[in-house]
């Protein structure tokens, strides 16, 4: 005997099976690759929004990034990498701290463990081997602030985490996305053009460099990323059921 509509906002890029479902009355997709892998999978194209992922509004707020930038000890001559790679900080990031060593860029890095207290404290121990400034952080809810003051994005494909960064116009790097969603993920940024995926960590270095050296390529993925992001999904979503249940 339930009638209430039934909403689902998909929060990955790609159709996993997770999210199909013919009892739900609508959809709310973040992109139109979404909707075409939605409609070959038997959705029919009338219950699919393209909307966009809804993210708090922080991520798309301008703060005084000078201010923040003081507030973190950051050196604002320096380019800012920020290494995050979800909220159980998997990966290998004390290997990838290392190699960024290799850069020829002049840079700091800012590292957010999550709840892993293991990696935050072989994180810390590692800062002397470090040609850079480290800054480590273990859980914190300040992620849109760290974004705002960072040049460069080093993650894991998560489809929340990629959209705060997108709403945050920070160009990423892709490593060590899960297999599945992830990848789907992955497949719509790099087909947009708005990130760069690595397969190694020796890699990480040069897509790094290429990153924050050439300004014009720099330019390029903000541009990108521009054409891509949906900074009002949150919005656009709540006006829709409104008017649907109204």
């Amino acid at each position: 005997k339930f009638t209430a509509k039934t909403y689902t906002l998909v929060t990955d890029y790609g159709p996993h099976s997770f999210w199909l479902s013919g009892d739900i009355d609508r959809f709310f997709v973040g992109s139109e690759f979404t909707l075409s892998e939605f409609v070959k999978r038997g959705i029919p194209k009338r219950k699919i929004d393209v909307t966009g992922i809804a993210t708090t509004s922080e991520f798309n707020d301008e703060f005084n990034v000078e201010e923040l930038k003081q507030k973190y000890n950051l050196n604002p001559s320096k380019k800012t990498i920020f290494l995050m790679t979800g909220g159980f900080g998997v990966g290998p990031m004390e290997e990838i701290l290392m190699e960024l060593n290799n850069c020829r860029s002049d840079v700091q890095v800012i590292v957010v463990c999550g709840h892993n207290k293991i990696v935050y404290e072989n994180v810390q121990k590692l800062k002397e081997k470090l040609k850079f400034p480290l800054i480590a952080f273990g859980f914190t809810d300040e992620v849109a602030r760290l974004m705002a003051v960072s040049d460069v994005m080093i993650t894991k494909a998560g489809g929340i985490s990629v959209t705060e960064a997108l709403n945050a116009r920070l160009p990423m790097i892709l490593f060590a996305s899960i297999p599945g969603q992830e990848t789907w993920n992955e497949e719509f940024l790099l087909g947009a053009r708005a990130s760069l995926k690595i397969h190694t960590v020796k890699e990480l270095s040069t897509a790094a460099d290429r990153m924050l050296v050439l300004s014009q390529e720099y330019t390029f993925f903000k541009v990108a990323i521009d054409k891509i992001r949906k900074p009002h999904a949150a919005e656009d979503i709540m006006k829709i059921v409104a008017d649907d249940v109204a």
